[in-house]
């Protein structure tokens, strides 16, 4: 009787699990119901299935390719069926495909045949899902007003939503701010945007919050609110790393270095960048697309720091990583982006026309299916562009492509790239003797990196100031604990233990932070000139070590040694308080002409020297004029100099390629006679010896 009884309890229990999967099937299947029943009784199956994918299509993830048994013609096909439904799903199908392909124009028309059709009977998550599509081709083509006006029933539909889609309709919110910044919108608006979708995230629970944090910590660090945007970017970690989402995490990581990268801080990009290579490669499992990612931005670093050999090494590995990729989509949108780098990177080795060739395949497929998905990637191409007409001595294209990238740049209030844009139109318009327009990008160059420098104080004390606010805030957390404690003298001499450990712990660390401070200042002045505050002779002799390794590809470089002219009777004359004033003076004005990759140094006395890699003949020669000018226009009175009524200077030039290691002290010495030339033939001129050394040689 009583296993009878057990026997009866066991079936009534399976019994009743089965009813209660069977009623949460039932139930997950009407929620996720989007078409009634009388229209999906009248779809086509495929057309049906293909239909609720689309629906439950993510916005920021790449669109689906229609499935082997959809084509395009079956679809044009349907649009001839008598049915309205089947009409308006098959227009809404096609409508997807041409987002997919780039063909906005033809997605616009597809939408809109397809919500002519849409009947009132029809859920909110459809009708939402099609005014979104219609919204997302209008503003790829650049119809922001038309799109904002098609989004607002976007907004409408979610307004009063609380249904299985939530999800799907925060990532309309996302995709949208992803593809207004690539339009005219400025970081304010960007940042307004992306805070009402940070509510939208908040107000249905979004499982990913982390990407919300992420880019709206951007739009905050764009719109120059660095504290807040940095804060966010590291509220959105913490998630991340709580979520155990390390692609992601390896993604903001990466982010950081590129924050470093925009500021002019390269070595402290590399640093960064290796670090989330690291992470990568302890992950569990391998992630190809994250590595490739990261390389192609560590490219970038290398490049920027002027080592030319390792930003190819890099490169090629992150080709590496992009062919071993197993989602051949995302793939192509990748390669497009590394397509501009390649172009790049054949520009920096002097190869023009191979370079050309790579950035125009970069443009058509990023206009066309497989678009780099890049923030301002428009703007990069432009200025690659740029670069590479001037290179090839094309200053009028050179200066159309460039103003292009500046007008963006300006539209968009993309503050951190207008320094390089400004350094590389004054470069422009200097070889193309323009000096009146040279000299209004040098100046305008310089106050904006007066303005930086302001920028980043007042930053600072608010980074100083929020951390104040959080020590006291801590503070007052710690006494309120320990007023609960007063009764519990055992928990309080573990807390006092453990604080004094903590203490100890903190003061360490701080300790060993001022350590590595000191260490690093100690650095800088050890390689500093202390009068001139460029680099002093320790500083050059590392320089030369790193620059007398061989290169896997032919490099262009340049050499000038500089002397300022009868220094030694300007000494005499006004004294040494004086000529220390003129070598700063002197210095600051070279510093200011070269470009920021440049190396300057004081070689001795009243000598430097200035070592630039990747240039041609023409631009080093161009750079050693702006030198004179810089110094002419400091009109300092010198009437005890034997050829000018000012300090001015003569300057030996050595333009080489670089092949073999050990080359370049010979360099040194050959440039050190071109400075004897240039002063033998008078002084306050220039004196260029071209490779090969000896055979062909100029006066400036």
């Amino acid at each position: 009787m009583t296993e009878l009884v057990k026997s009866n309890k066991k079936i009534i229990g399976f019994s009743f699990a089965v009813m209660i999967v069977l009623l949460l099937a039932i139930l997950v299947i009407n929620h996720e119901r989007f078409f009634s029943p009388q229209v999906e009784s009248v779809l086509p199956d495929p057309l049906a299935q293909h239909a609720s994918q689309l629906l439950h299509q993510r916005a920021t993830e790449p669109i689906d390719a229609l499935p082997d048994d959809i084509s395009e013609a079956k679809l044009q096909a349907w649009l001839n069926a008598e049915n309205a439904q089947v009409r308006m799903v098959s227009y809404w199908a096609l409508a997807n495909e041409a987002l997919r392909k780039g063909d906005n124009e033809q997605a616009e028309r597809y939408a809109r045949e397809a919500l002519t059709l849409l009947s009132s009977e029809q859920p909110t998550e459809l009708k939402a899902k099609l005014y979104f599509d219609l919204s997302l081709a209008l503003l790829k083509q650049g119809k922001v007003a038309e799109s904002s006006e098609m989004f607002e029933h976007v907004s409408a539909a979610f307004e009063h939503y609380d249904g299985a889609h939530n999800e799907i309709f925060v990532t309309y919110y996302i995709k949208r701010a992803f593809e207004l910044s690539h339009h005219q919108s400025t970081s304010s608006e960007l940042v307004q945007f992306w805070e009402e979708v940070h509510q939208k995230a908040l107000s249905v629970d979004y499982l990913r919050i982390d990407d919300v944090y992420y880019y709206l910590g951007t739009a905050y660090w764009n719109d120059r609110q660095f504290v807040k945007g940095i804060n966010l970017k590291v509220k959105a970690i913490e998630t991340s790393l709580a979520r155990e989402d390390n692609d992601q995490v390896q993604f903001m990581m990466t982010d950081v270095g590129i924050d470093y990268l925009f500021n002019g801080n390269c070595h402290q990009a590399i640093e960064q960048f290796q670090s989330a290579i690291e992470f990568n490669q302890k992950s569990r499992v391998a992630n190809p697309e994250r590595l490739h990612y990261i390389l192609v931005k560590l490219y970038a670093a290398y490049a920027e720091a002027g080592d030319i050999v390792k930003a190819g090494e890099t490169l090629v590995a992150a080709e590496e990583q992009l062919n071993i990729m197993d989602a051949p989509e995302r793939t192509e949108h990748y390669r497009t982006y590394l397509y501009a780098m390649q172009a790049d990177f054949q520009r920096r080795v002097g190869q023009t026309d191979r370079a050309l060739a790579l950035i125009e395949i970069a443009k058509q497929r990023h206009n066309g299916e497989f678009n780099a998905r890049v923030y301002h990637f428009d703007v990069t191409l432009d200025s690659i562009f740029g670069d590479i007409f001037y290179l090839r001595g094309d200053f009028e294209q050179a200066i159309e492509y460039h103003t292009r990238a500046e007008r963006e740049i300006v539209a968009r209030d993309l503050y951190y790239l207008q320094a390089g844009i400004y350094q590389v139109l004054y470069q422009d318009y200097l070889a193309q003797d323009n000096l009146p327009m040279a000299l209004r990008y040098l100046e305008a160059e310089n106050r904006l990196q007066r303005k930086m420098r302001m920028d980043e104080n007042e930053q600072y004390s608010q980074y100083i100031y929020s951390l104040f606010e959080n020590k006291k805030k801590e503070g007052l957390i710690a006494d309120l604990e320990r007023s609960k404690q007063n009764s519990k003298w055992m928990l309080t001499l573990l807390a006092a233990i453990l604080l004094s450990v903590l203490l100890f712990a903190w003061m360490l660390k701080s300790k060993n932070k001022k350590i590595l401070q000191l260490n690093r200042q100690l650095k800088v002045q050890s390689h500093t000139d202390g009068l001139t505050s460029i680099s002093n002779r320790r500083a050059l002799d590392e320089c030369l070590s790193e620059w007398n390794a061989p290169s896997v590809a032919p490099l262009h470089r340049a050499i000038f040694m500089i002397d300022i002219d009868s220094f030694k009777n300007y000494n005499d004359s006004y004294g040494h308080a004086a000529g220390d004033r003129v070598l700063q003076l002197v210095a600051n004005a070279i510093r200011q002409q070269c470009r920021s990759a440049d190396f300057v140094a004081r070689y001795g006395g009243e000598e430097f020297v200035v070592l630039l890699n990747n240039i041609k003949d023409q631009e080093a020669c161009a750079i050693a004029e702006a030198i004179h000018h810089g110094v002419k226009v400091l009109e300092i009175e010198h009437a005890t100099s034997e050829v000018s009524h000012q300090v001015s200077l003569s300057i030996g030039i050595v333009t080489y390629l670089h092949h073999n290691a050990g080359e370049t002290y010979e360099r040194i010495k050959q440039a050190d006679k071109a400075l004897y030339q240039a002063k033998a033939q008078g002084r306050n001129r220039s004196h260029h010896v071209a490779e090969p050394l000896l055979i062909e040689s100029k006066s400036l």
